[in-house]
């Protein structure tokens, strides 16, 4: 899932990405939807995945920030009802800076 344009990447100097997480970069993140985010948490440790935010750590409890390979942000936030939808994630919203 690709949701920026990069400027520069046509010109040969172009120095590479930056993933979006520093202030004023533009893009924020994407989230998902699960039924408990801390069984999708520990499920995508177990499979390799880091984590900027766990969903028992900081202020926020509940919520969890994994990062992609290309080091964005996805936040995991539990639905509202579980049970209903049959996905294990959903895609919820994205969130531009």
């Amino acid at each position: 899932l690709e949701l920026t344009h990069n400027y520069g990447t046509e010109k040969s100097g172009f120095k590479g990405y930056h993933p979006g997480n520093e202030p004023r970069d533009g893009f924020g993140h994407v989230a998902f939807n699960c039924d408990d985010t801390y069984d999708a948490t520990e499920r995508l440790l177990a499979n390799g995945v880091e984590f900027k935010k766990k969903p028992d750590e900081g202020r926020m409890k509940g919520l969890a920030f994994a990062y992609d390979p290309d080091g964005y942000w996805v936040e995991l936030v539990k639905r509202d009802t579980p049970g209903v939808i049959p996905n294990y994630f959903n895609f919820s919203q994205t969130m531009i800076r």
